[in-house]
């Protein structure tokens, strides 16, 4: 997946949907491997998550982002403070589980140490067990 932002401060939504997005999606589309763009356009800033068929490379289609945000940069407001910006996002680096620890006993550092220690390795042969 690629994250697409843009900020254009002051501009209400509908501004930013129809200066901003709409020419934006226009060359998204073109793309091939493309499967789903979502938008939402707020208050002075739009949004886009771009995501691509398995077997297209992330950086090809990040080339393909970039290509396709430069044609899109002459149907975009003259005053836009910056051109719009793309990152390469893998969903399955996401977090599945957050662990908090709380004692009101031990000391923050112990229970990091703990954390650190017990628990951190515990979590990692579970996922070597199961790869």
């Amino acid at each position: 997946m690629i994250s697409v932002q843009a900020n254009y401060p002051g501009a209400s939504p509908d501004t930013v949907a129809n200066n901003i997005a709409t020419p934006l999606e226009r060359q998204f589309m073109q793309i091939n491997g493309l499967e789903l763009v979502t938008s939402q356009s707020t208050q002075g800033h739009v949004s886009f998550t771009l995501q691509f068929a398995l077997e297209k490379s992330i950086d090809a289609a990040a080339t393909d982002v970039q290509t396709a945000i430069s044609q899109a940069t002459g149907s975009l407001p003259v005053d836009l403070p910056s051109p719009p910006t793309y990152s390469k996002t893998n969903p399955n680096d996401q977090p599945i589980m957050y662990i908090a620890l709380t004692s009101d006993s031990v000391t923050a550092g112990r229970l990091y140490d703990y954390g650190s220690t017990q628990v951190g390795q515990r979590s990692a042969s579970c996922r070597a067990s199961a790869a």
